[in-house]
């Protein structure tokens, strides 16, 4: 059978007829199947785009001989460590926990958590808390508050 020639100034051809309109598949006891979903008026999902917050990599930086180094910090501002050793002078001493890793879990903490200090008296506390000697010495590997 062979098919008639067009001429090459005539568009092809349009179809008429209507669009076909999906029908809706079978749901399940827990709910619309993965077919129904992607189909329009039939669930209506909300898909949030916003990019997340990186997750913190935890790490420990580690010499030839498997022990622990510390990062270097930036040096805080003097007037900072001034007002960090101010505070610790006239209130007493802050936690450490609450301050630097944003919770304390100590039931009855002896420790100042308010007012919350700012980002560079954190620092100046960060470099503080290194002074603390870890019972571990250079064998440890946790990620607490001598890391910082």
């Amino acid at each position: 059978m062979t098919m008639p020639q067009r001429s090459k100034t005539q568009p092809p051809p349009v179809s008429t007829s209507p669009t076909p309109t999906p029908t809706p598949s079978v749901t399940s006891a827990t709910g619309p199947s993965w077919a129904t979903v992607g189909k329009s008026g039939t669930v209506e999902k909300n898909i949030c785009i916003a990019p997340r917050k990186a997750a913190l990599r935890k790490y420990v930086l580690l010499n030839a001989d498997d022990q622990r180094l510390d990062e270097r910090l930036p040096r805080p501002d003097k007037p900072a460590m001034d007002n960090l050793h101010d505070r610790i002078t006239n209130r007493g001493k802050v936690c450490n926990d609450f301050h630097l890793l944003g919770v304390c879990r100590t039931q009855h903490c002896p420790f100042s958590h308010e007012p919350k200090l700012t980002a560079m008296e954190q620092l100046a506390l960060r470099h503080k808390a290194r002074n603390k000697l870890c019972s571990s010495y250079d064998e440890c590997q946790s990620f607490l508050l001598h890391l910082w």
